[in-house]
């Protein structure tokens, strides 16, 4: 979910709308993602992303510096960034560059469907039980996966990008061994 919502700033039904949706999405075990905010040190998440079912996603640039843009850290375990700072774009048949949490969350959501994917492969050859597998694919899961695999600390976020797990000395046998050792649900 590229928005937030100023929950103060719109209609009660609207907002309950969303929340509905949420709920239910949750319900049924979907990964959400959600932009965090770009208001910096003015303001905190904003929902949906500080709902506890939904992976609030942060801004940075390619080298996971924060941007500037971010809520404060405050007291979230799970502060998660990725690129979201200069991204070259169209803009009004012009090339720009903008930035914003609503351009790094689906960059998130692409990087947890790339290791979602590998994860499949690993189960179709009997290196994650089906639990396991079934476990990746919620928003806690999930929210492990980015702290353990995806993820570094720098400054006060986790920063995620794909080469954490993809290390270039890594194949198949280290990444599944890495998955049988460090990942338990």
């Amino acid at each position: 979910m590229s928005f937030g919502i100023n929950t103060s700033a719109i209609p009660e039904v609207s907002l309950r709308r969303v929340k509905d949706a949420v709920d239910h999405a949750a319900a049924a075990g979907k990964i959400m993602f959600a932009a965090a905010s770009n208001c910096g040190g003015n303001g905190g998440r904003a929902y949906p992303a500080r709902d506890p079912n939904v992976i609030c996603i942060h801004a940075s640039d390619g080298k996971g510096n924060d941007g500037g843009i971010n809520p404060p850290a405050e007291e979230h375990p799970d502060y998660f960034s990725t690129l979201g700072v200069a991204i070259r774009c169209c803009w009004d048949e012009e090339f720009v560059y903008k930035s914003g949490t609503s351009f790094a969350t689906p960059v998130a959501a692409a990087i947890a469907a790339n290791f979602l994917d590998y994860a499949t492969y690993l189960a179709s050859h009997g290196s994650l039980t089906e639990l396991q597998n079934n476990e990746l694919r919620r928003s806690q899961g999930m929210k492990k996966v980015f702290t353990k695999f995806l993820s570094k600390r720098i400054q006060s976020h986790r920063y995620v990008a794909p080469w954490h797990f993809w290390a270039e000395e890594a194949d198949d046998n280290y990444l599944q061994m890495r998955m049988r050792v460090e990942f338990t649900i």
